[in-house]
């Protein structure tokens, strides 16, 4: 939504506007999906014939641990869906955003501690590479943003702070 847009609306349809953002941006699960995928092929291709070694239930050990925090992270997005329904105001829609940052910087500085432990532990040499530019990507891309949170996600928190604040 353009700020001009967003100035003609009155502070009860522009908080519905928001809301419907964030009931949108809550059903998302792409990129999650997307991860687990990848995990999956990247192990069907180097690791399921060394089912019986160190490195392969290393693997199977990483397959559980990712599949539980995308679970986590699925899980989590769809309360945070159903409770967008029953807020009404919003410091509670802000206070849910703020719950929200909190998690998925959890959830993505897990991911990598787990990475790197599944590099280290199995001593896959391009694995050190992979790992290293996720980590750089990912230290860049916090930095730039302050959260995991996206850019949409970041623009209905500002939003919402404008809104909190005009009272």
């Amino acid at each position: 939504m353009e700020t001009n847009e967003s100035d003609n609306l009155s502070r009860d349809e522009l908080f519905e506007v928001l809301k419907d953002k964030s009931r949108t941006r809550a059903s998302s699960f792409q990129n999650s999906i997307v991860l687990l995928l990848a995990v999956i092929l990247l192990g069907l291709n180097y690791f399921w014939p060394v089912q019986e070694t160190k490195d392969g239930i290393t693997f199977i050990i990483f397959i559980i641990l990712i599949c539980c925090m995308e679970g986590w992270s699925l899980l989590y997005n769809y309360r945070f869906k159903k409770m967008i329904g029953t807020i009404e105001t919003p410091d509670q829609l802000l206070y849910c955003y703020e719950k929200k940052k909190r998690y998925e910087n959890l959830f993505g500085f897990s991911t990598l501690i787990i990475m790197a432990a599944f590099t280290i532990l199995t001593d896959w040499k391009n694995g050190y590479w992979i790992v290293l530019a996720a980590t750089v990507g990912s230290i860049i891309y916090y930095i730039k943003n302050g959260s995991y949170l996206s850019r949409k996600e970041t623009k209905i928190v500002e939003q919402l702070q404008e809104l909190v604040e005009k009272r």
